[in-house]
């Protein structure tokens, strides 16, 4: 079992404004810390520059604030969670409703995992139609952490995905710094890891 990388850790929805995030603007009072820093101007109307840096990427997709990750290291992790608190702070008047805290892996080949998708029609489907993907979504309601949490199982070409998305509701920056920090943060991957650990038996790799 692998990380994946290149997936949007961090999504904060709200009603942002493309113009306030300008070169200038993130290097002075969002990535103030971040050295190499690279532009990609946007080719879709409704994006902004995407911002990127050997770890992460920063960057606005229509209403949806992101941090994608790119390597994912703890010292990732805690940059991206004191970014994203710093740009709620700065805006904190922005309209937001919605974060999402996410985990992607990619699974090796496992007995245990490939038996889930031996569902009762894959056979007549299969004999009629190309599969080109399988999944399997669950949503769990998680109060102490004041999340649901959204379980997804991919079987595609690419292998077996499993995604984990914890989606909390947050329609203020006093709310949304209530909910949202590093301990809380690391306690909702542990929570993935130990479905995969102890539902799955899965381990990660290290390559």
């Amino acid at each position: 079992m692998q990380n994946e990388n290149d997936y949007n850790a961090i999504v904060v929805i709200g009603n942002w404004n493309l113009s306030i995030f300008s070169e200038e603007w993130v290097r002075k009072f969002i990535l103030t810390d971040e050295k190499e820093l690279e532009i990609e101007i946007p080719l879709q109307p409704g994006n902004s520059i995407r911002y990127s840096t050997p770890d992460f990427r920063f960057f606005i997709n229509g209403v949806k604030l992101c941090f994608s990750i790119l390597n994912t290291k703890d010292e990732t992790y805690e940059k991206i969670v004191r970014y994203a608190l710093r740009t709620l702070e700065v805006l904190q008047h922005t309209p937001i409703s919605a974060y999402g805290i996410n985990f992607n892996l990619l699974i090796k080949s496992t007995q245990q995992v490939e038996g889930l998708f031996h569902l009762a029609d894959s056979e007549s489907l299969s004999n009629a139609f190309r599969i080109k993907e399988t999944s399997i979504t669950r949503i769990f309601d998680m109060p102490d952490l004041e999340c649901e949490l959204n379980h997804f199982i991919i079987n595609s070409s690419e292998g077996i995905i499993m995604k984990f998305n914890f989606h909390s509701v947050a329609t203020s920056f006093v709310q949304f710094k209530s909910r949202f920090d590093i301990d809380t943060f690391f306690e909702k991957k542990k929570r993935a890891f130990d479905i995969l650990n102890n539902i799955y038996g899965l381990k990660l790799s290290e390559s």
